[in-house]
């Protein structure tokens, strides 16, 4: 079972025309802080908003599939997510809304939360993290 990483708006939107919904610098500077020497996977969509300050190693991936239990996978879309091998979610929540057609597709009442935090974005006043487990 693997940790889920992923960034949402207030109605748990993530995507919007095949494009995510929000980025912020300090959300990627925090996911690969919490990353440090463990294996972090993402899509190739996803991949060069980290190389400028990447810290860790980064795999691209184009699915959930072969992930091993403590690594990382940071989802954009929506369709990459597999709830039946994740362990632990994080999302990040921009605390705004934005237009979206694709949603987080996990229902978090089956999960408990188990850690939340707010911090300041470079380009977003308030960014939330929560930790979920099952």
């Amino acid at each position: 079972m693997m940790i889920l990483i992923a960034c949402v708006d207030d109605r748990m939107g993530m995507m919007f025309h095949h494009r995510r919904v929000s980025q912020d610098k300090a959300v990627y500077e925090d996911i690969l802080n919490m990353c440090q020497k463990r294996n972090l996977y993402m899509e190739k969509y996803s991949y060069k908003l980290f190389l400028d300050f990447a810290t860790v190693i980064i795999h691209v991936a184009d699915n959930m599939r072969g992930i091993q239990p403590d690594e990382y996978f940071f989802a954009e879309n929506p369709i990459t997510i597999d709830e039946n091998i994740i362990e632990k979610i994080v999302l990040y929540h921009w605390n705004r809304r934005y237009p979206a057609d694709q949603y987080f597709p996990i229902n978090l009442e089956k999960w408990s939360l188990v850690g939340r935090e707010d911090f300041i974005g470079k380009s977003h006043e308030k960014i939330t993290k929560e930790i979920w487990e099952k």
